[in-house]
């Protein structure tokens, strides 16, 4: 798992089938990110499944790093939601693609959802929307 991030914690850089061009010019997009965490905790769910306790609880440690990382990087406490990327270089929008909590989405609708402080309001993301309606 640190090899496939590079040690980030979460994709790096990397294309997607979302529907914006240049993605992987950024290093990281919540669309990956999102995604990419499911894909660990559907994981650890099948691990404990079959009682491979230690894999569960290196896939855990995983997901802890990248959560952590996806905190850290792209949400913006001030507004209440994540960004829909992060660059060490370019910095981050101060928008979000809703579509790119498909992930989130996802896991609740397969009850994986992960428990943070950072749920995203969509309040506050349509209220966002609707300030910078033209």
């Amino acid at each position: 798992m640190s090899s496939s991030t590079e040690g980030s914690g979460l994709p790096l850089r990397k294309t997607c089938t979302y529907d914006i061009i240049y993605l992987e010019g950024y290093d990281h997009t919540t669309y990956n990110s999102v995604m990419y965490l499911l894909g660990l905790r559907v994981g650890q769910v099948l691990a404990e499944a079959l009682g491979e306790t230690e894999l569960a609880q290196t896939v855990h440690k995983a997901f802890k790093y990248g959560k952590d990382k996806m905190d850290r990087t792209l949400w913006n406490e001030k507004d209440g939601f994540y960004h829909s990327w992060w660059d060490h270089e370019k910095g981050s929008p101060d928008w979000l693609m809703t579509d790119s909590l498909y992930g989130q989405v996802s896991s609740i609708l397969y009850i994986l959802s992960w428990q943070h402080d950072n749920v995203v309001s969509s309040r506050n993301v349509f209220e966002k929307l609707n300030s910078t309606a033209v």
